[in-house]
């Protein structure tokens, strides 16, 4: 396992630990023959969250241990290195919030000798990632390792788009659906809007010793499910879905973000103690302190990452659960290129600033609009007063084993 340096106290409310210096590295391993997909694994996004760096250390010794070598191709990189030597989410700025046109166009405008970490980490990751993509024929997917500040299950997040829906299904865990439209400039956004598969995973608590166990298998449930491996190769396969499959017993399938509580910089948020992910609250429950303001859930649902950190600027979400009818009709309506017809409904016009987009003005459409959008393959772009920017997501393509 990768040895971690002392443990440091910072700017988070809890312990840190960072990985030692002469360990970390950006890319953790390269492997396949090239013949197939290409899937990307990112641990350590956040300089907190080791676990998933850690995991893709233990995945690719096993690859050479074992001499597998995947149909396809398994690029394993280190996220924000810096951070993760001090332990800390970050340094300057979120890098998973800087994968954006705009954060990127920043970052090269600005010197090289000016640039602050997260620019410099930005520039690497997308470079090289970018230059990974472009020699490559075949379809690719991100797998996003993280972890959270709070207690309970793994899960994992998408884009609902239907190939990530093939691979979220396998890694036996709950699956959050909306999370992307609340946060921006994560890097499954930025491989989602450009046509390719993109999947994340909460592995669980920080520095729970169980957390890197779920993310990695976690990677080798996502390199059989794109048909990198054979679970014939994997003998320990079946055991880490049982492990997964007990710590998430009784938790929804399929969780839809309905509300986030944002937060401002220099905020005086305080998550009330004892959430877990996945927790059930009634409408009305005290969540938080924001500064001498108590912070109740505005309906009920599931609580979804309290934060029990410094550094973060999303201070909890509330789901609700989906039922699987409403993903079958989804799968069912998709399929009927309804999209063509949809501006020609009542209050809902072409976006003039993007092909892919669609402007619903709510005054007109106003029966559970944004809804009737997610059902058919469209994610929340924005709003203005009463008018909903939706674009459609591009569906990239279907892993088939």
């Amino acid at each position: 396992m990768l040895h971690r340096g002392r443990e440091q106290r910072g700017d988070d409310a809890t312990a840190k630990i960072g990985l030692a210096t002469e360990r970390l590295r950006r890319v953790i391993g390269r492997h396949g023959d090239g013949e197939g997909p290409l899937v990307v694994v990112v641990g350590g996004m956040h300089g907190n969250e080791p676990g998933g760096f850690e995991a893709l250390e233990r995945v690719c010794a096993n690859l050479e241990e074992l001499a597998l070598v995947p149909r396809g191709r398994l690029l394993a990189l280190g996220g924000n290195l810096e951070a993760l030597a001090l332990g800390t989410r970050f340094i300057e700025r979120d890098l998973n919030r800087a994968f954006t046109n705009e954060g990127l166009a920043l970052a090269r405008a600005t010197a090289p000798q000016e640039r602050d970490a997260e620019q410099r980490e930005l520039i690497e990751l997308v470079d090289l990632i970018a230059a990974e993509i472009a020699s490559s024929p075949h379809p690719t997917l991100l797998l996003d390792l993280h972890s959270t500040s709070a207690a309970g299950a793994p899960f994992a997040l998408m884009g609902d788009t239907l190939g990530n829906r093939a691979i979220a299904l396998q890694l036996e865990m709950p699956v959050i659906l909306g999370l992307e439209e609340s946060v921006q400039g994560t890097l499954l956004s930025w491989f989602g809007e450009r046509g390719h598969g993109a999947v994340g995973v909460e592995g669980g608590q920080h520095l729970h010793p169980d957390t890197n166990r779920h993310q990695e298998a976690a990677v080798w449930l996502t390199l059989v499910a794109t048909g990198l491996l054979h679970e014939d190769q994997l003998p320990w396969l079946d055991e880490q879905r049982r492990v997964l499959r007990r710590v998430t017993a009784g938790l929804p399938r399929f969780v839809a973000v309905q509300h986030r509580h944002g937060l401002q910089d220099g905020h005086r948020f305080r998550m009330a103690p004892g959430f877990a992910n996945f927790d059930a609250v009634r409408r009305g429950a005290l969540l938080a302190h924001e500064g001498e303001r108590e912070v109740r859930a505005p309906f009920g649902g599931h609580v979804l990452l309290p934060l029990y950190q410094g550094k973060g600027n999303d201070g909890f979400f509330i789901g609700r659960r989906v039922r699987p009818f409403w993903l079958r009709l989804s799968r069912g309506l998709r399929g009927m290129r309804l999209e063509r017809f949809l501006s020609l409904l009542p209050g809902v016009s072409p976006d003039p600033e993007r092909p892919d987009g669609l402007l619903v003005d709510r005054r007109i459409a106003r029966l559970r609009a944004l809804d009737l959008f997610h059902l058919l393959g469209y994610w929340r772009a924005g709003e203005d007063g009463a008018v909903l920017r939706v674009a459609r997501r591009r569906e990239g393509s279907v892993f088939r084993r």
